[in-house]
């Protein structure tokens, strides 16, 4: 990652490795004494967000389980963001690396928000941002401008003081949600193609017009009684969508019925509690939740009727607010919550009982009763609210927070 990343707004982002997010140490050393690190005397045991710590112990990252680990601060929080690709090639793992992010703020007033763009690029060919106000509406952003700013300083400039006499106005505004929500998502099989869902119930689908405009299907998507957390394409089929709601349900939409017709799938009690995020997977029929109850299924599209998950992970001790499949390894993702903690899991891994004992006979570490597809637990930020792997960069992760960003690469992915 770059040291140093321009933002749209006045504020430059610093990305720094200086009081950057803390990972929990896979150990945590009950008596911290270098020499005695080997005796059988000394009790070890793996660390977990859920235990307290001693009035003597303190976290301490261990920097040799991070390939890499960044942090960047916003001024005001970005809750909610998205990776942008880029043309600068496919699958780069060499130093520095460069990455393009689009994000929008959360202000302790109205009018001091902004979408801030950080090296953002085209998304679907086009350089458009969708955006939720507080007002209920959503817009539509052309960053043609801001793209070709943070890659020149002297376009920045230039940009920043035509800012102060001008405002930015959107390319298109759909009013018809009668209230704000938090959905929305981009197909990636139909350019151009929206949804939103909002705090009411409602569900709108978008569709690309003429002339850089929008027909936007003044019905709603009918099933939800509560608001619509998240929606979901899927990543392989057009026309189907997924969402999932405070109602507890996850349902699957055939977005060519009408809409009173097009829940073609319903799993009436997913969670517990709210369901607050979907992650679908692109490479088998897989889809991820997240709730309210600290709990993310896996569910088999094959099976959904059965509305029976077919694994469940109970890690996170907060509410689940992010989980996002990884974009070419089909069987691990990630979560992170309100307890502070990214977690990232992999479907295929079978516990190996011999490392293990090897571990407890030499170093008289007990491994607790873990889920076997844990493999890495990341802390240092608070409240995350969202995640996302890089789809160009393996193993890349941001995560955003109260706190700012986190971008980091772990040891384990």
């Amino acid at each position: 990652m770059e040291s140093e990343m321009d933002a749209s707004c006045s504020k430059d982002i610093k990305m720094t490795e200086e009081n950057c997010g803390n990972v929990v140490p896979r150990i945590k050393k009950k008596k911290l004494i270098q020499k005695d690190i080997h005796k059988k005397d000394v009790k070890y045991e793996v660390y977990t967000p859920e235990l307290p710590l001693g009035p003597e112990e303190e976290l301490r990252f261990d920097k040799s389980a991070y390939i890499m680990l960044h942090s960047a601060q916003t001024g005001n929080p970005c809750l909610s963001f998205d990776i942008i690709r880029d043309n600068l090639g496919e699958k780069r793992e060499e130093f520095p690396l460069t990455a393009y992010v689009v994000g929008g703020t959360q202000a302790a007033k109205a009018r001091s928000n902004s979408v801030l763009v950080v090296k953002a690029s085209v998304h679907q060919g086009a350089p458009l941002v969708a955006t939720w106000s507080e007002l209920g509406r959503v817009n539509v952003w052309n960053i043609s401008l801001q793209l070709a700013a943070v890659d020149s300083p002297l376009l920045m400039s230039r940009y920043k003081e035509e800012q102060h006499s001008t405002s930015t106005t959107p390319l298109f505004t759909f009013s018809g949600h009668q209230v704000e929500g938090f959905a929305l998502d981009w197909s990636s099989v139909m350019p151009g193609v929206l949804a939103t869902g909002d705090c009411k119930r409602d569900i709108h689908v978008w569709n690309p017009s003429e002339g850089g405009t929008w027909l936007v299907d003044q019905r709603p998507l009918i099933g939800h009684v509560a608001s619509v957390e998240d929606v979901q394409w899927s990543p392989n089929e057009r026309n189907v969508l997924a969402s999932c709601s405070v109602d507890k349900s996850i349902r699957i939409w055939d977005t060519r019925s009408a809409p009173n017709q097009a829940c073609k799938l319903t799993a009436s009690n997913a969670h517990d509690s709210d369901v607050n995020v979907i992650s679908w997977n692109r490479n088998e029929p897989f889809i991820a939740s997240g709730g309210d109850d600290g709990v993310v299924h896996i569910w088999d599209l094959r099976q959904f009727q059965s509305e029976s998950p077919v694994a469940t992970f109970k890690h996170h001790i907060e509410p689940v607010t992010t989980v996002e499949w990884h974009p070419t390894e089909a069987t691990v993702f990630a979560s992170g919550g309100a307890d502070n903690q990214v977690a990232l899991w992999d479907l295929s891994v079978e516990r190996d009982m011999e490392p293990e004992q090897d571990l407890k006979a030499t170093l008289n570490i007990s491994v607790q009763d873990l889920p076997q597809e844990l493999l890495f637990i990341h802390q240092g930020q608070t409240d995350i609210k969202e995640l996302h792997w890089h789809p160009q960069l393996p193993g890349v992760i941001f995560s955003t927070a109260q706190n700012g960003f986190n971008v980091f690469r772990t040891i384990s992915v």
